[in-house]
Formats: structure tokens, sequence, C-alpha cells
């Protein structure tokens, strides 16, 4: 039996190994296919994004090939979830094969916008402080220049993508279930407007709850993974 391909975006300043530790408590039918995103990984010298746009064209490009010869489901947290987003718009619109679902984690609904100012055009200080109090980015990338010399321009470039995306609402709902997750205490994400992610399909829409802030899913690895195991399974 051929296996669910698990289509894995990773978030903002991240690179395809934030998802490195999930092989292990994947369910033997799923086959991780971990996306590298342009700028860094084994892809440092590829120019980054200048629009989300760019990026979803550059993931829809490295996986289409595949698309009509596998099942596959699509996970994408925080930037991730918004590129996800777009990128099965854009599949559905190439007539290729669809997702069997999409998990979106850890983000607003497309159509949410933030309150927040934008991020990528502040002084470097200040950059760094709203960085680090996401919890994901350790003091050393600012402290160590030659760390920072390499990741604060990865992660400007992400934050610009994904602040100045612009959502459009001209798709329908998907014809295919999709799932949430969020942390139950993530400041970025707007818990009470969490059901509104359920207008996105016709089908049914789950949403499971984590402990921890907006990279939960680093701090409850096993959890999120025999989560996404059952979802799967259960399609």
């Amino acid at each position: 039996m051929d296996k669910i391909k698990l289509i894995c975006l990773p978030y903002a300043g991240g690179s395809s190994m934030v998802y490195s530790k999930w092989t292990k408590y994947l369910n033997r039918s799923i086959e991780i296919y971990r996306v590298e995103l342009a700028g860094r990984g084994r892809r440092k010298n590829v120019p980054l994004y200048a629009t989300l746009e760019d990026s979803v064209n550059d993931v829809f490009l490295s996986i289409k090939d595949f698309l009509n010869d596998s099942s596959y489901v699509i996970f994408g947290h925080s930037m991730g979830s918004i590129i996800a987003y777009e990128l099965s718009c854009k599949i559905k619109q190439s007539g290729l094969n669809n997702p069997l679902s999409i998990i979106f984690s850890g983000s607003n609904a497309p159509h949410i916008k933030s309150k927040r100012e934008l991020c990528y055009r502040l002084p470097e200080d200040k950059f760094k402080n709203i960085v680090l109090e996401y919890g994901a980015t350790p003091a050393e990338v600012f402290e160590d220049e030659v760390l920072a010399s390499y990741f604060v321009p990865i992660l400007r470039a992400d934050f610009r993508i994904i602040e100045t995306y612009q959502y459009n609402g001209e798709e329908n709902p998907f014809d295919y279930p999709i799932t949430i997750f969020y942390g139950m205490r993530d400041k970025l994400v707007d818990v009470q407007k969490i059901d509104e992610w359920s207008g996105y399909t016709r089908k049914q829409c789950k949403k499971y709850a984590f402990q921890g802030g907006h990279f939960f899913i680093n701090d409850n690895v096993k959890s999120v993974v025999e989560t996404i195991n059952h979802v799967i399974t259960s399609l």
C-alpha cells in the first residue's frame, strides 16, 4: 500500500529541520515530506521571497510532479499555515490532485488581519525583542555576528511576506476536511475566533488545543504527531 505523504511547511525563520524529530513518531502509513523554503538549509543560496505569492509558487513547483501520483495531506504552522492555504488554492486552480486534508496550525484564518505593527520594518533592537518574545529563536542568533548575518535577513523576509499578505476572499470553500491546531496560551492567535476556520471547508473542521504558546509544536512533539497520526488515519 502506498504511503500518504505529509507535506510540512515551516514557520517564519524555520527550515525543514523544524520537523526532523517527527519521523520517529509518525504512523508507518505516513511519509513526511519536509519542504525547504528559499534562503535556508540546502537552499541557502536561493534568493529570499519578496511576497507570499513567491513562496507559494516556489513550493508548488517543488511538489507538483508527485501530486497526481500520491495521496497527501498538507501541514503548515504559523506562516506555513497561510502558505498552505494559498498553496491549496493554487493546486485546486491547477486541476491537480487535491490533498486529502489540510492541517492548519498556529494561525488565525486568512481573512483575520493582524492588528500588530509591521515588525519587518522595525530597527534591529525592537525587531530582536519581538522575535525573542515569540520563543522559537535563541538569543544567540542575535548575539553572534555570523549567526545574525544569516538568520536575521531570513526572519525579516518571512515577517515581510506574512505581514504584507492580502487575503482576496475569492476562493470557494474546500471540498475536503480540515483540521486546526492551536496553543492554549498563544498570544498571536485569537482563540475566540478559531471557529472561523470552519468557513473554509464544506466538510468537517476539527479543532485540537495543545498546552503551550505559539510554538507548541516544538514543546509537544510526541502529542502533536500522535494527533496527526489520528487525523490522517481517520480520513
